[in-house]
């Protein structure tokens, strides 16, 4: 927990080093880290960039086979409503919940 703990802290101090850039540099300076820490390594288990009918999923990870977690990244700074309301069309189609 304190290694998480850590990771944060450190993922706090980047935030705005990466604010004015792009939803790729957010991806990779910030999510990507933390799913990283969590265990999520396995390529098998993780799907980038996955195309659906309701539009583009940025992550999509997989237990059992099946979709478990999909999240749909933003630029820092950009509206959150925007990545909202994207993540919740997709969630729909597919019978997804959103949090």
């Amino acid at each position: 927990m304190r290694e998480f703990a850590a990771l944060i802290g450190e993922l706090k101090a980047r935030v705005d080093a990466v604010r004015t850039q792009s939803e790729s540099s957010a991806k990779y300076h910030l999510i990507d880290p933390v799913l990283r820490h969590l265990g999520w390594i396995n390529p098998a288990h993780i799907k980038l960039e996955e195309a659906q009918k309701a539009g583009r999923r940025d992550y999509t990870l997989y237990h059992d086979g099946k979709p478990h977690i999909v999240i749909e990244a933003k630029g820092i700074g950009k509206v959150e409503d925007e990545a909202a309301s994207q993540g919740s069309t997709i969630a729909r189609a597919r019978e997804y919940h959103t949090l």
